[in-house]
């Protein structure tokens, strides 16, 4: 309610990256006794209980049963057979696959990193979700389902005289009488719309308007968007009903903060230097 958020040949891939984002950073952890436990050998190669547990995970499996884990099993040997068929193809020395193992390798390291260097691990305490919650009432408990009549008019910033025009109109057909009057091109189309569904800048003037109002979205690209409000739905949401979402929201909030304040110091300690490696006749890069 927030303005925010498997191939069985690659369920053991699949299962890193679920493993990487529900488990937290794992700092300190200890392998298991059994970690690196045989479970199947494919010509020499071996698959351990650590990749059988993975490859469950990945399968979000109901349950981790003897059926569950044939399964798994069974996909982890398919994905085996033909890892091994390609290997035997060459392709682990192909360019282009080449190129993407590094990526997904730095793509690894980089989440890796950011969960366990960066991102703050203390919880979101309930008295700031709390205060998210009061600040944000037209999102919550003023909660609002908007109908409206879309203008999308063919201009850009309105003069004006012609805005105070605009805002004694007080339903569609006054606003279309205007606009068709000053030979000011436009489209229409209805729209309803849950706040959370409506743009952050727009949603206060939104909340504050009554049917009939005419809200000014921001221009842009020399168009503007008028809204003639049609009627609204009260349809609020307890805090315990978002209590969840606006942890989360704020979860990603504290993090991409954090990230951006840690990029910030890599830069200034570190060397950078750009150099042309554009094509012929493209500008350079920007220092």
């Amino acid at each position: 309610m927030i303005p925010m958020r498997p191939s069985s040949l690659r369920i053991a891939t699949l299962a890193l990256s679920v493993v990487g984002t529900t488990c937290g950073c794992g700092s300190g952890a200890t392998a298991s006794p059994n970690a690196t436990q045989v479970v199947a050998r494919i010509d020499g190669h071996e698959l351990t209980i650590s990749q059988l547990n993975q490859a469950l995970v990945a399968m979000h499996a109901a349950d981790t049963g003897p059926a569950a884990q044939q399964q798994a099993l069974n996909a982890l040997i398919d994905e085996e057979l033909v890892v091994q068929a390609a290997q035997k193809a060459t392709l682990d020395r192909d360019r282009g696959v080449m190129i993407s193992m590094d990526a997904d390798s730095r793509e690894i390291l980089l989440r890796a990193y950011t969960e366990q260097h960066i991102y703050p691990t203390g919880p979101i305490e309930d008295s700031e979700l709390r205060r998210f919650y009061d600040a944000n009432a037209a999102l919550f408990s003023a909660r609002n389902i908007y109908h409206s009549v879309a203008f999308n008019v063919e201009q850009g910033p309105l003069a004006p005289e012609l805005q105070a025009e605009i805002d004694q109109a007080r339903s569609v057909d006054a606003l279309r009488a205007i606009l068709s009057r000053k030979n000011i091109g436009f489209q229409t189309e209805e729209i309803t719309r849950a706040a959370e569904a409506i743009p952050l800048p727009l949603l206060p003037k939104l909340a504050a308007a009554a049917a009939g109002d005419i809200v000014i979205a921001k221009s842009e690209g020399g168009r503007t968007q008028l809204f003639v409000l049609t009627g609204l739905e009260s349809s609020p949401l307890s805090f315990d009903e978002v209590s969840s979402e606006i942890r989360q929201f704020l979860t990603a909030q504290r993090n991409r903060a954090a990230l951006k304040s840690y990029l910030q110091q890599l830069r200034a300690a570190s060397k950078i230097e750009y150099t042309n490696v554009n094509p012929p006749g493209t500008p350079a890069l920007s220092q």
